[in-house]
């Protein structure tokens, strides 16, 4: 059993690494295999974008969680990768705090899946007030972590770093 799944990991792998791959080296072609999973869908496209089809499409459902783990992982690796090297060739070392804090603000991408939230994020790092029609989102992001509730209706980020990059985070 152990074997089966090692043997499916390792092919997921190859995929992942055949999508980027594409990405970067063939758009033209990758372009072409996304027709062919969708017909709308294209390398600028969000695969999440058609969800409901994921049933009528097979491959979509693979193809849209492939390219998310590439997004939410592929920066991780490189600044893992290129820092060694970096501070080889480099008079002063790799700066991961920096790099830290592009990570926070790459996976608040992630976290913020829709437009309401990211924008309530954004009038919640401007300290404006909140309306009625924001409880659904703030309802979310307490779910996700990303907000804590103080008394009556104040939150605060439960990390500070992430309402810094919130704040300067053009939309």
């Amino acid at each position: 059993m152990a074997v089966g799944r090692w043997s499916e990991f390792k092919t997921y792998g190859a995929e992942c690494a055949q999508l980027l791959y594409q990405i970067y080296f063939q758009p033209y072609t990758l372009n072409q295999r996304l027709r062919e999973l969708h017909p709308e869908l294209d390398i600028t496209t969000n695969a999440f974008q058609f969800r409901g089809e994921f049933a009528e499409h097979p491959g979509l459902e693979r193809y849209a969680q492939q390219s998310w783990w590439l997004t939410a992982l592929a920066p991780v690796v490189a600044i893992l990768i290129v820092a060694p090297v970096y501070s080889l060739g480099a008079e002063e070392p790799f700066d991961f705090r920096s790099s830290g804090l592009f990570l926070l603000g790459w996976w608040n991408e992630f976290w913020t899946e829709n437009e309401e939230q990211q924008s309530l994020l954004l009038r919640l790092a401007q300290q404006q007030p909140l309306i009625v029609s924001d409880r659904p989102a703030l309802a979310q992001l307490q779910e996700k972590s990303i907000l804590d509730r103080l008394e009556g209706n104040n939150y605060q980020f439960q990390i500070p770093l992430i309402q810094k990059f919130v704040a300067t985070k053009i939309l």
